[in-house]
């Protein structure tokens, strides 16, 4: 249980972390600093589910009811770039930003992707496509468990967010 809720706090630490500018000034170089030895990081996976998966999540809840169609069409961008090219987890930052409960809900999918990782002490990276980065994880059940939970907390919340506020589909 300690190991549990350890790592909710480690995984919503990554996420403010990186909403508060640490990313690259503390984040990147600590795991840089893990994988040194040539071997996937336990921050790496943090940063692969609590961040990468946690943004594609809202992104996907935006893009299927977005209030333009550029913003649909950035969106998808920001899903397609997080999920299989890397590392965009700032395309999030403004709906996380304008709305609290948006915000929470990535918060909260940060915490649980936490909860999951550091328990089972999974090794991965976030600078490979999220489908390989899971393959090639040593504890991959886990992992994908808190990849799933980082896409499904933070895109259920805010699509209910966009259902309650009325933002509608876009007319195009």
């Amino acid at each position: 249980a300690a190991a549990v809720a350890a790592g909710a706090v480690v995984g919503l630490g990554v996420k403010l972390a990186s909403v508060h500018g640490w990313y690259h000034r503390l984040l990147l170089p600590l795991i840089l600093l893990e994988m040194s030895g040539g071997g996937f990081a336990i921050l790496g996976a943090l940063d692969a589910a609590c961040l990468c998966c946690a943004c594609a999540g809202v992104c996907a809840a935006v893009a299927l009811r977005p209030s333009t169609c550029y913003e649909g069409n950035a969106c998808c961008r920001a899903i397609t770039v997080n999920l299989f090219m890397g590392d965009f987890v700032e395309a999030c930052y403004p709906y996380m930003g304008d709305d609290r409960y948006i915000r929470a809900s990535a918060l909260a999918g940060a915490a649980a992707a936490g909860a999951i990782i550091v328990p089972a002490a999974a090794h991965a990276s976030a600078y490979l496509p999220i489908p390989l980065a899971i393959a090639l994880c040593d504890a991959w059940l886990p992992f994908s468990a808190a990849c799933a939970a980082a896409f499904t907390i933070p895109f259920t919340g805010t699509m209910l967010r966009r259902l309650a506020t009325g933002t509608p589909p876009d007319p195009k």
